[in-house]
């Protein structure tokens, strides 16, 4: 591994992380304040305002930071580590959540994208330890 701690990607790998961009995009304007639809199709508690626009920040610059990956075609472990772990947790809550009957069925769906995604990170992870 070079010591800088970035590895190539595979083509494939270079598009799933580009297409985590617009889907962190999409995410991120799904917990902007202003627009509560999705959250309340998935059943999500409202919270105050100034945790949605936190968490739509960082979706943002997840995303961003996974499309930069991508494009580059160099993965950064650590923002990808970071990866599994964040949608892990979140798709993992969804399913969850949605399995429980604490959110509707609907969340199921909105969490298995992220949950694939972060076994797609992790099995990444694992192929170039």
């Amino acid at each position: 591994m070079p010591p800088n701690g970035n590895d190539a990607l595979r083509p494939i790998e270079r598009w799933v992380l580009m297409a985590c961009g617009p889907m962190n995009a999409v995410g991120a304007i799904c917990f902007v304040p202003p627009f509560p639809d999705a959250r309340i199709a998935l059943g999500l508690p409202e919270p105050h305002p100034f945790y949605l626009w936190l968490l739509s920040v960082w979706v943002l610059a997840f995303g961003v930071a996974y499309f930069h990956q991508g494009w580059s075609g160099r993965a950064n472990r650590a923002v990808l580590a970071l990866g599994v772990v964040g949608k892990a947790s979140f798709g993992g809550l969804l399913i969850g959540d949605g399995v429980s009957g604490e959110l509707p069925p609907f969340a199921i769906a909105g969490g298995l994208p992220d949950f694939g995604l972060a076994v797609l990170f992790a099995c990444y992870l694992w192929r170039t330890r």
